[in-house]
């Protein structure tokens, strides 16, 4: 059943990036206005999150998220089509140097994103950006087609996924 699922994003894939991003503000209209998913508990878990902000603060927080998350799923759709050099193109790290100053000298480096950007693209175009190896410690997902995706996904140009419960002791 997963291969159907990865054939069809790979299919959506191959269309430009700026209609998966039409197709991610319809989701996000969707999600949120229409269908509301999760919306309630978004709203409580901001509320008592920055509880010095007012309600309309915490709506405006919780489109923007809803909307944010919607486009990074766009984007994760389009990843199945880019090429190594689109990925370069689009992500673009300054001071590697730094990084690479401890990886010559054989130390571990732990890179940490957060989930407001589109940390599949930060992940691919830092395997593809440096020469050495690259593993990320993902949490599996409730559904085993969607974990498929991201495990395929995650695995491109040399990458090591390492499930989240296999690494904590």
């Amino acid at each position: 059943m997963s291969s159907i699922y990865i054939y069809l994003i790979k299919l959506l894939s191959v269309l430009p990036l700026f209609l998966l991003h039409v197709f991610a503000w319809i989701l996000y209209i969707l999600l949120y206005y229409v269908f509301k998913v999760r919306r309630k508990l978004t709203l409580q878990n901001l509320k008592s999150s920055f509880s010095d902000l007012s309600d309309k603060e915490c709506e405006l927080l919780a489109k923007n998220n809803y909307k944010n998350t919607c486009m990074v799923i766009a984007e994760i759709i389009k990843t199945f089509s880019l090429s190594k050099s689109q990925i370069k193109q689009r992500i673009i790290f300054k001071n590697l140097e730094i990084l690479e100053k401890y990886l010559a000298n054989e130390q571990s480096v732990i890179i940490a994103t957060a989930h407001i950007c589109n940390f599949e693209w930060a992940l691919l175009a830092c395997a593809l950006n440096i020469d050495y190896p690259v593993d990320i410690i993902y949490r599996t997902q409730r559904s085993s087609w969607l974990d498929n995706i991201f495990f395929k996904l995650r695995s491109q140009y040399g990458i090591t996924p390492l499930p989240m419960d296999t690494c904590i002791a």
